[in-house]
């Protein structure tokens, strides 16, 4: 829709408005398997996508290794797809569940992270309220 909040209620330049939200638009790549590590290169030679994003939870349960960040063969696998985004000029991106991990990925040379989800941080926030409640 056009003339309505995500363009300030203007809908007098349509085609404008088109290019500049066409600027804005981030695409993700999200690479969850082994066969989406295999194709980095390729996935993220697609003109328009901008983020490869590692989903680790999600790529380590593939691998046969869940819930195992350390593992070397996950290790391995994150930086294939971090030399790729490097090589094509794209942005790496990884999921991580707390600051600790966030850090150390930007350290790697991440620079897309996506913290945590939704109902893990609310779920963080009840227990940390019901712990305080529990005394």
């Amino acid at each position: 829709g056009f003339g309505v909040a995500h363009d300030d209620y203007d809908a007098s330049d349509v085609r404008r408005t088109i290019a500049v939200e066409n600027e804005r638009t981030l695409i993700i790549a999200k690479i969850e398997s082994r066969r989406g590590v295999a194709a980095a290169e390729e996935i993220m030679s697609v003109p328009g996508i901008d983020v490869a994003l590692v989903t680790l939870g999600d790529l380590s349960l593939d691998m046969g290794v869940p819930g195992e960040s350390d593992h070397p063969d996950l290790a391995a696998a994150m930086e294939r797809v971090l030399g790729i985004c490097r090589a094509l000029g794209k942005i790496p991106g990884v999921a991580v569940f707390d600051a600790a991990a966030g850090r150390q990925r930007i350290r790697q040379g991440y620079r897309f992270i996506q913290y945590s989800w939704d109902v893990g941080l609310f779920g963080g926030a009840l227990k940390s309220g019901l712990d305080t409640l529990r005394g």
